[in-house]
């Protein structure tokens, strides 16, 4: 199980980039929307060609219909401080029926090298990553990520256990042009 975002109204959902694993290929993709809500909707769902630049993945979503969902709009030039709270949205895990949740933090570091990061200044639920990041105006700015990909300099800073902020600089034209489909 895994965290997406509609980021689109025609079914674009980013996720982590943790759904793609090297030399394995996910199947039977299957999403529902609106977890809890009493209008939950489910989907089948084909992944897209992970970018190699972001540790993030993206699904399009299957149907005979067409579809105008409601879809998360990011805002760009995040430009966060050292010490700049935000929240992070997420989902709890199992053992508590994925329930939404709310966390608030910082930001604790502000790496300048292989390219600007932003770390919170403490731990989050797996459930939270892919979950997106919103500054103190509402605006959502981000996802929530652990691992840079390898062409950021992944080898080196991989698994730091500090949860990142991608800001939506690094996403936003795969948003406005997805990548393909593995299959293609």
């Amino acid at each position: 199980n895994a965290l997406g975002l509609v980021v689109s109204s025609d079914g674009l959902v980013m996720t982590h980039g943790h759904l793609v694993v090297e030399n394995s290929q996910p199947y039977n993709i299957r999403l529902t929307l609106g977890i809890g809500s009493g209008n939950e909707q489910r989907f089948d769902a084909v992944l897209l060609e992970k970018p190699s630049d972001v540790n993030v993945a993206f699904l399009r979503l299957q149907s005979d219909e067409p579809m105008n969902l409601p879809y998360v709009q990011f805002a760009s030039n995040s430009n966060l401080k050292l010490g700049t709270p935000v929240t992070v949205l997420g989902l709890l895990g199992e053992t508590l029926d994925y329930i939404p949740a709310i966390q608030e933090g910082r930001v604790g570091a502000v790496l300048e090298k292989p390219r600007l990061t932003y770390c919170l200044d403490g731990p989050v639920r797996f459930g939270y990553v892919g979950g997106p990041v919103i500054n103190t105006a509402g605006a959502v700015i981000g996802v929530i990520g652990f691992d840079l990909s390898p062409n950021e300099g992944g080898d080196l800073y991989i698994r730091s256990g500090h949860p990142l902020i991608f800001q939506s600089e690094l996403f936003q034209r795969y948003i406005a042009s997805p990548p393909g489909t593995d299959e293609e």
